[in-house]
């Protein structure tokens, strides 16, 4: 499996993305809600990175979950864009970009 592998090699930083799920998209609420409030204050898009410890049913243990919570500009009112990689990277994932 996949997720596994972010386990197995914990020498090399490595993420893998996630399919949009409501489960995470509950837990990173509070960011969502941050980025589409000043969204509809100024009218930019803004993103906001941050990590959650998660685990699905297939996973042996939780794990390590970076959540990026965007609100994008568009033209009919702006779009949530929420992204999500479980990751072994330890570092800040404001940092984590890549």
């Amino acid at each position: 499996m996949a997720v596994d592998a972010v386990v197995r090699f914990p020498r090399y930083p490595l993420r893998l993305g996630l399919a949009r799920n409501a489960v995470l998209e509950r837990e990173a609420k509070v960011w969502l809600h941050q980025v589409q409030t000043a969204y509809e204050i100024d009218g930019q898009s803004h993103r906001v990175y941050d990590t959650l410890s998660s685990a699905a049913k297939s996973w042996d243990r939780p794990r390590r979950v970076i959540v990026k919570a965007e609100h994008l500009r568009d033209p009919g009112g702006g779009k949530s864009n929420p992204r999500s990689v479980v990751t072994n990277y330890t570092g800040d994932p404001q940092g984590d970009r890549t």
